[in-house]
């Protein structure tokens, strides 16, 4: 017969919540609680890099740099390579382009 393993179960992280955390560090009333404002930071937080990016590309380029763009933009891989000669290097969270794809392609055209 095997020992059953004990597994410590986390408490929420909301202050005074007696539930223990299933979706992150919340309990699933606290998850639901913080999830717009979480989505929304991330949002923001993705304009700002995409806000980051073009500023730079403007400043560098003036008077070309929808090319540049849409040729940084054509693989990912000349896209951190931009990025890295921008030294925009905190913009580790790169999926911000999955969400602005739309506008993305309509730069492509």
């Amino acid at each position: 017969m095997t020992a059953a393993k004990v597994v410590a179960l986390k408490k929420c992280h909301y202050k005074e919540c007696p539930h223990s955390a299933t979706t992150g560090k919340f309990c699933r009333l606290h998850y639901m609680m913080t999830w717009q404002k979480t989505k929304n930071l991330s949002r923001e937080s993705k304009e700002k890099m995409l806000d980051r990016y073009i500023k730079a590309i403007t400043k560098k380029f003036p008077d070309d740099y929808l090319d540049v763009i849409k040729k940084d933009l054509s693989s990912e891989e000349s896209f951190k390579k931009s990025v890295h000669d921008l030294d925009l290097e905190n913009m580790s969270d790169l999926d911000f382009l999955d969400d602005y794809g739309d506008i993305i392609k309509k730069i492509k055209r």
